[in-house]
């Protein structure tokens, strides 16, 4: 099948809320409030 592990390394998060498009959020600060 090919399958591999691969490490990623993300730098932004894009929130979708149903109205006025997306919002970019640093990875810290998404992490932060989810705790």
């Amino acid at each position: 099948h090919g399958f591999y592990l691969a490490k990623i390394d993300i730098e932004d998060i894009a929130l979708l809320d149903g109205f006025g498009g997306a919002k970019h959020v640093s990875v810290k600060d998404y992490l932060e409030a989810c705790d």
